[in-house]
């Protein structure tokens, strides 16, 4: 145990050792004890003078692994320790980087939640005439860069102020979100469904042409009319869709092209769909009577 007393012993000296070289006399000594104790416990040792005896002090080997085994623990608290006040700082740093990136990421994620709402029509849920403006801006500016054509509509729903007087304008809301979710059902991920105020919707197909376009507003315009029918609402859709294969001046420019073909819808008749190809600064008809609009 750690309070056991060194062990003393007396050794004698091989026979003949008193008369042989001080040098050699000592190696013997040695060797004798190795003998009888383990030479890194010895911890004093004399020769007694006179005699053939050596005088010794050791400690036992379970004191010598006892005092290793407190030496080690010693050691590995220490580099404990020190591993501790290394890595501290580096802990506190870690943990208050990580607080900032949080704070950063509600930040960021507050504004684009903001901004989400700020584009978007808060009755139907789709996109609100900014968002839109901003989008056309963008497909007008790749079509001139790249020639990448887009696919711009007008959807005006007819008699609608009739469904506001006689059904009330809670069934009003509900008609425009009805129509909203409609035409959102048969959009690409990459179109955009925007409300452009009171009873007028648009939609956009970025990287569209008049090869594309027939087909899915068929569809809608198809959608449209058995949604209103099953509700009994006196409504109709006037639809004009137009390819855009070159630039007009500017988006308010292609804007007001569709426009204009869907206020020919209506003038002809109301409820139906015309389509039509922009190119050349004129609007050539895809279908239907003849409708030639030059843009100055």
């Amino acid at each position: 145990s750690s309070g056991e007393a060194p062990r003393s012993v007396a050794v004698a000296a091989p026979a003949g050792a008193a008369g042989a070289a001080p040098t050699q006399a000592a190696s013997d000594a040695r060797r004798m004890l190795r003998d009888v104790a383990d030479p890194s416990g010895v911890i004093a040792r004399s020769e007694v003078p006179g005699t053939d005896l050596v005088a010794f002090a050791a400690l036992s080997e379970q004191r010598l692994l006892s005092a290793w085994r407190g030496y080690t623990r010693t050691i590995v608290a220490l580099a404990l320790l020190t591993l501790a006040a290394l890595s501290l700082p580096i802990v506190l740093v870690a943990r208050r980087a990580l607080r900032e990136v949080r704070r950063r990421s509600a930040i960021e994620a507050g504004y684009a939640a903001e901004r989400a709402q700020a584009r978007t029509d808060p009755l139907t849920g789709v996109a609100n005439r900014r968002a839109f403006e901003d989008a056309l801006a963008q497909c007008h500016a790749e079509l001139v860069r790249v020639k990448q054509p887009f696919v711009l509509a007008y959807i005006d729903v007819d008699r609608f102020k009739k469904l506001n007087d006689t059904h009330g304008h809670a069934v009003g809301d509900l008609a425009l979100k009805r129509i909203g979710q409609t035409l959102g059902s048969g959009v690409r991920r990459s179109d955009m469904i925007a409300r452009l105020g009171g009873d007028e919707f648009a939609v956009l197909m970025p990287n569209a042409d008049s090869r594309a376009m027939r087909r899915p507003f068929d569809a809608m315009f198809t959608a449209l009319t058995v949604a209103v029918a099953s509700e009994g609402w006196p409504i109709s859709f006037s639809v004009g869709v137009v390819a855009f294969e070159a630039p007009p001046a500017d988006a308010e420019s292609a804007a007001d092209v569709v426009d204009k073909l869907m206020y020919a819808v209506k003038a002809s008749g109301r409820n139906g769909v015309r389509f039509a190809v922009y190119r050349d600064g004129l609007l050539h008809p895809d279908v239907g009577a003849r409708l030639d609009v030059r843009i100055d």
